[in-house]
């Protein structure tokens, strides 16, 4: 379940602006439907004007190979406990070839 604090986070905003989206104090502008499409998979289209399927895959929308694919659709299983270690050992493994 993700919390509205951290879904602000990944949007790259502050929650009282997220608070003013969800409230219909603002509007949903272009780039932030593409956001939302990047953290949520809400189709951006059926957003803005009410066309087309709620939510798209995010991962087959992308310009990646199937092994990044893959490994996307993998990691998105994941508890967010262990995102987290992922994200650490990954991190570990670049800076270990950058020496």
């Amino acid at each position: 379940r993700l919390r509205q604090e951290d879904l602000a986070k990944r949007l790259g905003i502050q929650r009282p602006q997220l608070n003013r989206l969800i409230n219909g104090v603002n509007q949903i502008t272009y780039p932030m439907a593409l956001a939302l499409k990047a953290v949520l998979g809400i189709n951006p289209d059926w957003l803005l004007y009410g066309k087309g399927e709620q939510f798209v895959s995010v991962i087959d929308d992308t310009l990646l190979d199937s092994d990044q694919k893959e490994l996307l659709k993998l990691y998105e299983t994941l508890s967010e406990d262990k995102k987290y270690s992922v994200k650490e050992y990954i991190s570990f493994l670049s800076s270990s070839e950058k020496k």
